[in-house]
């Protein structure tokens, strides 16, 4: 009895350490899918691969979660001019055609890898080697994202009425509703994205958008900079959503625009990539009131001109940005739960935002990084000379959008 307990407990002290062991890939080309947290992976070279070829390693862990990537390698050559024979290439997002890789070569000691971390949830890995003598290894572990850790409005990048063209996945969390109406796509609102399944954006983009237009036929581009190119003429980040939800605030308004705010979420999950992620939130700043005059940025896929009919309606289908300041005093309904802003006066006109950037975001710059304070609502006279704009101001509505978004990951960057 004593011996058969004893053989028991080797097995099962042996089935621990195994467990515990980092899973190490031995094939070229090859997908690995991580379910949990702090688990690791092994890619060693050349055992992994063969003479004059390129092995491809993707890494694919849950939502919440990114990779840390241990790499050491003896090669041939100096980064970045390495030659195409012997390096390490490292995607940190794991897009399409090697887009923004990193290339490595020389020599990065063992006892002192390079790190590198995956924006999000993908990373991707490429080696090249003609010369067996040479090697590569690399130890990936998926970890989660905390609220300590999380990151948001990463990448930014150096019309709206009077705007200028925002920069390529400048805005990286924004997003472009369209609808099928007959044989054409309509472009309709905006919205930003704050976790991989919700965006925000106006109630009165979404009240009535089962009537309108069918849930059906509603797209959510993100990564875009023109809303009506062909998602393949569009940025390399460009991808498009079904929606499955889209709920307005039960004290929502209309024609008042009271509590104009609404959630739509996606049917998939939003990939992450460098440009495309979820807006900080500024919840640091909850019981805080923008101060007048504070310059804040309004972006949307909007009008650049006021016109009743929509026939001549000079739409801005590439992104646009635009600084506005923030003003409480233009009207006696800016108040605690609106911010009001008005755009600097050029002329007859003002900066501003218009027709369809409905929505869309109204961001402070901070910390190096933009924090969604506002949701584009509604408007007075539309860039004219004594024009205005409300928006939903974000910090007032935190408790009822972790409700609706039922206790999702939202990044709280400190």
């Amino acid at each position: 009895m004593v011996v058969l307990k004893s053989f028991f407990l080797i097995i099962l002290i042996l089935s621990i350490f195994k467990n515990s062991l980092a899973q190490h890939i031995t094939k070229c080309d090859s997908t690995t899918t991580f379910t949990v947290a702090n688990q690791v992976s092994t890619v060693n070279w050349p055992e992994t691969g063969n003479r004059n070829t390129f092995c491809t390693y993707i890494f694919k862990a849950p939502h919440n979660h990114f990779f840390k990537a241990s790499i050491s390698y003896n090669l041939a050559g100096t980064a970045p001019a390495c030659s195409n024979n012997q390096y390490v290439a490292v995607s940190i997002d794991n897009m399409p055609n090697w887009e923004g890789y990193t290339r490595l070569c020389g020599t990065v000691p063992k006892t002192s890898p390079q790190v590198f971390q995956s924006i999000a949830n993908e990373l991707k890995i490429g080696i090249a080697s003609n010369d067996f003598t040479k090697y590569v290894n690399i130890t990936i572990e998926s970890l989660p994202v905390h609220q300590g850790n999380c990151d948001c409005s990463w990448n930014p990048k150096t019309r709206i009425i009077n705007g200028v063209d925002a920069g390529k996945n400048e805005f990286i969390a924004h997003v472009g509703f369209k609808a099928k109406v007959g044989s054409f796509d309509q472009s309709f609102c905006g919205g930003t994205i704050i976790t991989p399944h919700h965006a925000i954006t106006a109630a009165h983009c979404i009240v009535n958008i089962h009537k309108t237009y069918g849930m059906a036929n509603v797209i959510m581009r993100a990564g875009s900079q023109n809303i009506t190119a062909p998602l393949a003429s569009d940025t390399v980040y460009a991808e498009e959503y079904k929606l499955i939800e889209a709920v307005h605030h039960e004290k929502y308004n209309n024609p008042q625009n009271a509590n104009d705010i609404g959630i739509v979420k996606t049917s998939t999950y939003i990939r992450f990539t460098r440009g495309v992620g979820p807006a900080c939130l500024p919840f640091s700043y909850k019981g805080y009131q923008v101060p007048n005059n504070t310059p804040l940025t309004a972006v949307g896929f909007g009008s650049t001109e006021f016109a009743l009919d929509a026939a001549y309606d000079t739409n801005s289908w590439i992104l646009k940005k635009v600084v506005l300041y923030s003003n409480s005093s233009l009207a006696k309904d800016c108040t605690s739960e609106v911010i009001c802003t008005i755009g600097p006066k050029t002329g007859y006109t003002r900066g501003d935002s218009c027709t369809r950037d409905s929505g869309g975001p109204v961001y402070a710059y901070m910390k190096n990084r933009y924090f969604d304070f506002g949701v584009i609502s509604r408007g007075i006279d539309c860039g004219g000379v004594n024009s205005y704009s409300y928006n939903m101001y974000i910090v007032s509505y935190f408790d009822w959008i972790n409700t609706k978004t039922s206790n999702a990951f939202l990044c709280n960057l400190s």
